[in-house]
This record gives structure tokens, sequence and C-alpha cells, in this order.
């Protein structure tokens, strides 16, 4: 199918970052004057908060960063400026994997690990190109050695695919976007070699993780309000309903524990999702970061500043909530953690990825 370059580059912002309504990224990219700075070695009382610098020979890649993944305290995947980059001491160092390169257009765009050996990078690139059009080519990239080697799976889908989940080597879902198809939940029983669609799903056009509790749990944001869940696997999904019309976020931690986030609201369900309760608004943009336990939460909670050429830019507070989410504690950051992608690999780890650099938080 026939893209334009430029709707490819759109389309992966989409599918790829945490998302924020249409009309926030215009006004994000209107911006002509940043006038907050960013906080000197930022804290966060309870919690060690360091920034990692991803450097390759010498170089930060940390602004060309688009996924992250950790499968443990120390060793996680980072894919930046079409590579995919490890570390095996919390983000000290980092070496390049040796990925075979799939055209001169490849891009790698999201990477996920069942386990330290098993593991799946997605990429695609151009082919057929015509002008500025070329045709989209997906491409699914295994490793059973913990990326030493890979194997590349062709699949025979249309479109872009993103926000792979695996339950084991064989099952696992994605979603796929398209400008003919729009955007659909996939399914593959084979370790990702052929997909089939799951019917009746509807993703969020704002958020397009996939949340997995156990291997038979699992949610995902749709369209409006709908939250669909899933209790055997993947096999039949359920509506549920969570009152945020625009929801962008959403954090789990455990089968019955659960919190959505749209602009200015929290929700928290204690039953599944069956039922959703307001716990936290604000007049100012919110983004979930991680939850501990049901009491203990890490969000971005920002306001807005009139610079002196009357442009708007928003001051990040990094917040703490010990109650579960209905009050937060605001201490000063400074940095617009916009499009944050996080990795969490322990309850007092978490990591946490956007376009101002990587981030660990530690539990003191």
């Amino acid at each position: 199918m026939k893209k334009t370059i430029l709707f490819i580059n759109l389309l992966i912002f989409l599918l790829f970052a945490c998302k924020k309504p249409a009309e926030e990224i215009i006004l994000i990219e209107d911006f002509r004057t940043r006038c907050v700075k960013a906080i000197e070695n930022p804290k966060l009382e309870g919690w060690d908060l360091t920034e990692l610098f991803i450097e390759i020979n010498g170089s930060k890649e940390h602004q060309h960063a688009s996924d992250l993944f950790f499968i443990s305290n120390e060793t996680g995947y980072v894919i930046a400026d079409r590579r995919l980059i490890k570390t095996e001491n919390a983000g000290a160092t980092w070496n390049i994997v040796p990925l075979s390169i799939g055209g001169s257009l490849e891009r790698y765009s999201e990477v996920f690990f069942l386990n330290k050996s098993l593991g799946w990078v997605l990429s695609y690139h151009g082919e057929n190109c015509e002008n500025s059009s070329c045709d989209i080519v997906p491409t699914i990239w295994k490793t059973n050695d913990a990326g030493a080697s890979w194997s590349a799976i062709k699949p025979k889908v249309e479109g872009i695919i993103g926000n792979l989940y695996m339950i084991n080597e064989l099952n696992g879902f994605c979603l796929i976007a398209s400008s003919k198809t729009g955007r659909k939940l996939l399914r593959t029983n084979d370790g990702g070699a052929s997909w089939t669609e799951i019917p009746g799903v509807k993703p969020s056009p704002y958020h397009f993780r996939i949340r997995f509790t156990d291997k038979n749990i699992g949610f995902i944001l749709g369209d409006n309000d709908i939250l669909y869940k899933t209790s055997d696997g993947g096999d039949t999904w359920q509506e549920l309903h969570h009152s945020l019309e625009e929801a962008h976020n959403i954090i789990f931690i455990d089968n019955n524990i659960g919190y959505i986030t749209d602009a200015i609201s929290i929700v928290k369900t204690e039953d599944g999702g069956q039922n959703w309760q307001t716990i936290y608004t604000n007049e100012s943009l919110i983004r979930l970061v991680h939850f501990r336990n049901q009491d203990e939460g890490i969000a971005f909670i920002n306001t807005p500043q009139v610079c002196d050429d009357g442009t708007i830019d928003y001051f990040s507070n990094i917040s703490m909530t010990e109650n579960g989410g209905t009050d937060w504690e605001l201490d000063p950051f400074g940095i617009e953690p916009y499009a944050i992608i996080t990795s969490v690999p322990s309850a007092d780890i978490c990591y946490m990825l956007s376009s101002e650099g990587l981030f660990r938080f530690i539990k003191k």
C-alpha cells in the first residue's frame, strides 16, 4: 500500500509514543520559546532519581530514542537512531546489538522480551519507492539467544505493526494501523509468522498500549470511554466503561487495581475495571509513570506558564502519592516528559524514557 513519507512519520509518532490529544500536539509544536528551565539534580521524596546518558562512541543517543524494555533491574534495551542498543549494568554503558538492516529506509520501532533470551524487535522499511511514496514492509525480528543472532519474520499484514505483547513464545498480540483499514487488534499463535484480526475491538487513537497482568487477564483502551478486557488470554474481549472521553494512559498493578488518566483526571478501579471512581482532578497535564503498589505512585503533573513572548510553556512537577492517587506531593522537575514510555522490571525500579532523556527511579 502506498503512503507518503509524511504520513509514515506521523503514523509512527502516533503509534509508538504515549499519546496526547491532537489539539495538545498542535499547541506544543506551535511553541517558539521555551521559558521553563530544567531543574538541576531533581529530587523525589522516598526515591532515588537518576538521569542516564545513553552514549555510543561518545555520542548521546537519547534524543533519538523511541522505545525501551528492561528485562531485569540491570539489563535493558533501547531503540535509538535506527539501532538497537543494550545495557547490562543499569545504563552505565551501552553497546549496539548486531541486527541486520532491511534497507536504507529501515526503522526500528519497538522492542519486547519475554525473558532474558527470547525477544522480538519490530521494524519497517520502504520498497518499490516512486517519488515520495513507498510500499511499507513490516518485519518482526526474533532472537532466542539474548540478541546474539536474529531471524527475520515477514508477516503478511497491511500497515505498521506496533505494541507487540507476547504471552509465550507462540501466542501474542499486536496493534496495526494503516490509512486504508484503520486500527486493528491482531493475534498470532505461531510466534508472529501469521496474524488474524480480533473483531469488535476498536483501539484508542490516543493510547495503543496492551496491558496484561497475567497470561489470562489483559486490557486495551478503546475509543471514547471504552476499556476492553480479556479474562481468557485474548480469546474473548468484554467492553467496560471508565468515564474518561480521551484516556491516554493506563496502569494495572494487579488483576483488580488499575488507573486510567486523561489530560486532567485520574480514575481508579478496585474490581478489575467493572467500576471506576475519580480520585484526582487538576487543570493541568497529568502523566502517570508508575505505581509501586496500591498506595505509592509516581506521576508528572504539569502546570502552564506564560512566557515573555506570550506563548505557553508547561512546568513539570515530579509528583508522588502515598494514598493511592488521592493526594500528590509536587516537586519541581522543570522538564516536560512529553511522550513518555516506561519499563518496570520490578516494583522498586522504574525506567522512564521521554524526549528529554532516560531516567531511573529506585525506591529508597
